[in-house]
C-alpha cells in the first residue's frame, strides 16, 4: 500500500533567469524508516501551480538510519524558469513487506537547481526619478520582463521613504519575488 503524497512547496527557486538554460534538479531529503521492510521512498516535482508532473517519479533508498538523506535528480525534462519558483516535491511511502503502524520520517527536504547560465544578467535597469522605465531589452521570460517606474519621495516627517514592489512575475503575471527599495534623504 503506497500512503496518499506528502506535498512539500515553499522552496521558492531562485537565481537562473529567463534566457539559462536548466539542466536538472535535484532533491535532498532526509528521510528514515522504523522497518527496513517498507519500500524506498519515491520522489515526484511538481509544478505548483498546476499540480503536473515534471520528468518522471525516482525512487530513493530504505534506510533505518536518521542521518540517511536520499539524493534524486530530475532531468530531461527540467523545468522551465517559470515553474522553478513554484516547484513542489511530492513524497510517497510504500508499506513493501513492513507491519502497519510502521513509520517513515521525513525530517528534511530541499532542492537545488543545476543550469548553465547564458551570460545575460537578469536585473531591471535603474531609472532615477521620474524617468520613464523603458522597454525590456531582453523578453525571453514567460512573459517578458515587467518594469515597474516608481517616484519615491521623503514626506515632510519622515527622513527616508519605502517601497515593496511584486516585480518578479511567472506567466500569468501573479508575482513571484519582491523588490524592495529604501531611499534615503
Amino acid at each position: 500500500m503506497t500512503s496518499p503524497a506528502l506535498e512539500l512547496s515553499g522552496f521558492g527557486v531562485t537565481g537562473p533567469g529567463p534566457s539559462d538554460v536548466i539542466d536538472s534538479v535535484t532533491a535532498t531529503v532526509n528521510a528514515w524508516t522504523s522497518d527496513l521492510g517498507t519500500g524506498p521512498l519515491a520522489y515526484e516535482l511538481h509544478d505548483g501551480r498546476t499540480g503536473a508532473l515534471i520528468g518522471t517519479q525516482q525512487a530513493g533508498q530504505a534506510s533505518g538510519n536518521s542521518f540517511h538523506y536520499d539524493t534524486v535528480t530530475f532531468q530531461a525534462p527540467a523545468p522551465a524558469w517559470a515553474q522553478l519558483y513554484w516547484l513542489q516535491l511530492w513524497i510517497y511511502a510504500d508499506q513493501g513487506t513492513a507491519p502497519s503502524g510502521t513509520v517513515v520520517s521525513v525530517d528534511y527536504a530541499s532542492l537545488s537547481v543545476a543550469y548553465e547560465p547564458s551570460g545575460q544578467p537578469f536585473a531591471a535597469p535603474v531609472a532615477g526619478l521620474a524617468a520613464a522605465a523603458g522597454k525590456a531589452p531582453d523578453a525571453t521570460g514567460p512573459a517578458g520582463r515587467i518594469f515597474i517606474d516608481i517616484t519615491l519621495a521623503v514626506g515632510p516627517t519622515l527622513s527616508r521613504a519605502q517601497a515593496t514592489v511584486a516585480a518578479v512575475t511567472q506567466g500569468d503575471g501573479t508575482a513571484a519575488g519582491l523588490v524592495v527599495s529604501d531611499r534615503g534623504a
